[in-house]
């Protein structure tokens, strides 16, 4: 093992982080007075810094790919799990005998059905949803569908969940003929990756805590929350640099466990304003 030493300050050590912790100090700073010792420590504070700056960074992508990596699975599970939409053969209607009095014939209005079945099978043959993509690729962070505008931002300190929720809410009531998921008749439907409608049932999560892992987010709670995030901090970044994520030392933290992490939400949080826009 190599020996570190120090001649002006009588110092010797085996470990290296040690002896760097030595050049830094008041004692040695003053012991040292050769402008190759000063250069030296000016390089190593310079070097310091650089650390810490990479660390800070590789740690908030860290946050952001775990993120993503557990999304994807849970999507991809989603998919896996999904049961084919039912679809129920219907039986012509009879014949009409024919109708000896010549009465006029008043066309009666057809009734609304509340079957989710038909109500999917109705969004399918709907012309006008044609155009709009599936759910995991209208969410994809790789796609420019959803775009919020942050401007009205004046510090990062007063940004908390009512923010996050107006925004959301508001960006639904604007884009709601577009959006691959409808609230119809007191059900949630999604479009599927196969291209065909499907309605999605929340679990019962009474007894449950949003932190808890038995608590089932809808995936239109957590698909939100997901590209809310990652527009923010992208938004950001082009703002005031990846530096803004060690802002405080505490305020990114902050925004991502307490404004965008959906463990804070629980679904009605977000699907009850929502529905209002969508009813």
């Amino acid at each position: 093992m190599p020996l570190y030493t120090c001649n002006c300050c009588r110092f010797e050590t085996g470990i290296k982080t040690q002896y760097e912790k030595h050049l830094l100090t008041n004692k040695h700073l003053s012991n040292s007075t050769t402008p190759s010792k000063t250069h030296e420590l000016t390089d190593l504070k310079e070097k310091v810094a650089n650390h810490e700056l990479s660390i800070a960074s590789l740690t908030a992508e860290i946050v952001m790919l775990k993120s993503a990596l557990q999304e994807c699975k849970e999507l991809i599970m989603m998919k896996n799990n999904a049961t084919p939409t039912q679809i129920i053969q219907v039986s012509p209607q009879p014949s009409i005998p024919p109708i000896i009095a010549q009465e006029p014939i008043v066309d009666q209005p057809k009734k609304e059905t509340c079957n989710p079945v038909y109500i999917a099978k109705q969004m399918d043959e709907d012309p006008s949803n044609n155009e709009i993509p599936v759910f995991t690729q209208y969410f994809s962070i790789k796609t420019d569908n959803v775009v919020f505008d942050f401007s009205d931002i004046d510090e990062l300190k007063d940004v908390a969940k009512g923010y996050v929720v107006d925004k959301l809410v508001a960006y639904v009531k604007e884009n709601k003929a577009t959006l691959p998921f409808k609230y119809y008749k007191s059900s949630w439907y999604i479009k599927r990756d196969d291209g065909l409608w499907e309605r999605d049932e929340p679990d019962n999560n009474k007894s449950c805590n949003p932190t808890s892992d038995t608590y089932k987010h809808s995936p239109i709670v957590k698909s939100l929350l997901f590209i809310f995030q990652n527009r923010f901090i992208k938004y950001f970044d082009e703002i005031k640099g990846v530096g803004w994520r060690n802002y405080g030392e505490t305020e990114f933290t902050r925004l991502v466990s307490e404004c965008f992490s959906r463990e804070v939400y629980r679904n009605s949080e977000l699907l009850r304003p929502i529905a209002v826009c969508l009813d």
